[in-house]
């Protein structure tokens, strides 16, 4: 009768649970000692630019993988276009194995 009464409210379960889990780096990391608080600290900016010896660092390392995701995106965008000449259920199976491809490809 426990698992009936669970079974109705498991989005709000599952919900609860991630909340959980979300707060735990936090809870664990955070202690009095380590919250100071700087009345002349100036706030940072949502949003900004890293200096030019900062974005050539990144460059350097993101930029292998920037040509190879270009790569892989050309070549399943020319996949995807020459399944179109097939017809559709052609073009429907590409894209299921496409994406059967792309949820393994994610564990290795």
């Amino acid at each position: 009768a426990e698992w009936q009464q669970l079974e109705g409210n498991t989005s709000g379960n599952a919900k609860n649970i991630s909340m959980v889990i979300d707060g735990l780096p936090t809870i664990t990391t955070t202690t009095e000692d380590s919250i100071t608080v700087d009345a002349e600290a100036k706030p940072h900016p949502l949003l900004s630019l890293p200096s030019c010896s900062r974005f050539k660092q990144l460059i350097s390392i993101t930029g292998p993988i920037l040509g190879c995701n270009i790569g892989k995106i050309i070549c399943y965008s020319a996949m995807t276009m020459r399944s179109a000449t097939f017809g559709v259920a052609d073009l429907a199976a590409h894209n299921v194995m496409l994406r059967v491809f792309f949820f393994f490809a994610t564990f290795g």
